[in-house]
């Protein structure tokens, strides 16, 4: 499920309508709703989506901002759940990979789109691919640029990932320097 203009869906508070105003050629207007870009707004959102599923999240529903995974392992369990989602799908595409019920791979269509980037040669092409925003610049070198391009071609064989048993323990592992931070998660 994938929320429509969900931050419109959630009013201001009346004291803090004056902090949405703006002025066009036509007038002057204030927002009684939240709008996106707000510096709170992803954070009021997934808050109020959080207690709105509260009693349903990691049981069958998994929610990020805006995009609501509604999951069951027996399709006879996903019927059951009809007050959410009435759509069976055995298959979905959720925040670029596709879940099935042999586990998650990688979106055909985020790899072939990520086997066509070219090599980043700016600070701002390297963050747009790693979605970082601390990269010290003149960093990249041929060393990266060999990673990068093997990277590129392993995606497209890249192998299911199994779905996560919350009823087992999870792992993370850290590492950490003065201008990095590495974590994976295990089970």
């Amino acid at each position: 499920v994938n929320l429509q203009a969900g931050y419109h869906q959630i009013k201001m508070k009346p004291e803090d309508v004056f902090k949405t105003a703006f002025r066009t050629h036509v007038g002057h207007y204030e927002l009684k709703v939240m709008p996106f870009r707000l510096t709170n707004a992803p954070t009021t959102f997934q808050a109020l989506m959080n207690q709105v599923f509260l009693p349903q999240l990691r049981k069958f529903v998994l929610v990020f901002f805006d995009d609501i995974l509604v999951y069951s392992r027996f399709r006879a369990d996903h019927c059951m759940q009809r007050d959410i989602n009435a759509l069976g799908q055995s298959q979905v595409k959720y925040l670029g990979h596709i879940i099935t019920s042999e586990g998650v791979s990688t979106d055909p269509s985020k790899v072939q789109s990520m086997s066509e980037w070219p090599t980043p040669t700016t600070l701002r092409a390297l963050r747009g691919i790693l979605g970082l925003r601390a990269i010290i610049e003149n960093m990249w070198n041929d060393k990266d640029d060999q990673a990068f391009i093997a990277w590129k071609h392993a995606m497209p064989t890249a192998h299911v990932l199994a779905l996560p048993d919350y009823t087992k323990e999870f792992i993370v592992e850290t590492d950490a320097s003065l201008t990095r931070i590495g974590v994976v998660l295990t089970q």
